[in-house]
């Protein structure tokens, strides 16, 4: 090829760029030697007493053969962690910085451990027995509506105890009017005089009878009541209700162990 006289110039000028610029590039890349590396060494030195069987190593996450214990393995620098784990030993779990491929980093494992004890914690309740709790208790039914019934009829008794009261003593008043004093000082009275003292007397008996009998309908509510809320074990209360009948009265006990 004939370059001309106007060609050489321009050739030599080329020429003369791409040799500055390679002179460049090569200035500005650093020996080998002085590059950063990423890769660093890492030796896994495993002791004879913490090989226990099924002794499983993980570096990273990543299983690690045993081939490769005790033997200097070529990994990224930074951060890893190594892990060892083994059936019925605590895991052991150590976190390594590998610095760089110009040190010599290792690791030992330590003898593995026992897990920790598990809490120790109070035998669950039998079924059973935590469902008798829950559940109402039957069985004590009966006391509570029979004591609405005695406390009913403690109520009806403090009434009409109340109202013979009230009416033994309007029959008195009126007995009192119908009566009057003698020159002895003693009280004479009319047919309707001794007959409203007598309907006044027979009225106050009743009134005593029946708040006699309303108190102690109302007692015995109250006990029934309480003894039938009240929480005792299996077997441990009974009850026996007896009804007598006489040829003058009858009677109604109710006896009980709890």
């Amino acid at each position: 090829m004939k370059i001309t006289q106007f060609q050489a110039p321009m050739v030599l000028g080329v020429a003369f760029v791409l040799c500055a610029a390679r002179s460049l590039a090569q200035d500005a890349t650093p020996p080998l030697s002085s590059r950063p590396s990423s890769e660093g060494s890492l030796f896994v030195h495993v002791p004879a007493d913490v090989r226990e069987p099924g002794l499983d190593l993980r570096l990273d996450g990543n299983p690690l053969p045993s081939a490769q214990w005790g033997t200097r393995l070529r990994i990224s620098s930074g951060p890893h962690v190594l892990e060892a784990r083994a059936p019925a030993f605590a895991p052991q779990i150590v976190h390594i910085t590998v610095t760089g491929a110009d040190r010599n980093d290792s690791v030992t494992l330590e003898p593995l451990s026992a897990p920790p004890p598990e809490s120790a914690s109070s035998p669950p309740a039998p079924a059973g027995h935590l469902l008798s709790d829950a559940r109402p208790d039957r069985s004590r039914q009966p006391l509570r509506t029979l004591s609405f019934v005695v406390g009913g009829a403690g109520v009806v008794g403090l009434g009409v105890g109340t109202a013979f009261g009230i009416l033994s003593a309007q029959k008195k008043s009126d007995a009192d009017m119908q009566c009057h004093l003698n020159v002895a000082g003693k009280s004479l009275c009319s047919a309707q005089g001794v007959s409203l003292g007598s309907d006044a007397i027979d009225a106050g008996n009743v009134s005593t009878g029946a708040f006699v009998v309303g108190a102690a309908g109302m007692a015995g509510a109250v006990v029934l009541w309480i003894v039938s809320s009240r929480r005792v074990a299996p077997g441990s209360s009974a009850w026996q209700l007896a009804p007598a009948i006489g040829l003058s009265a009858g009677t109604l006990s109710l006896k009980g162990t709890w």
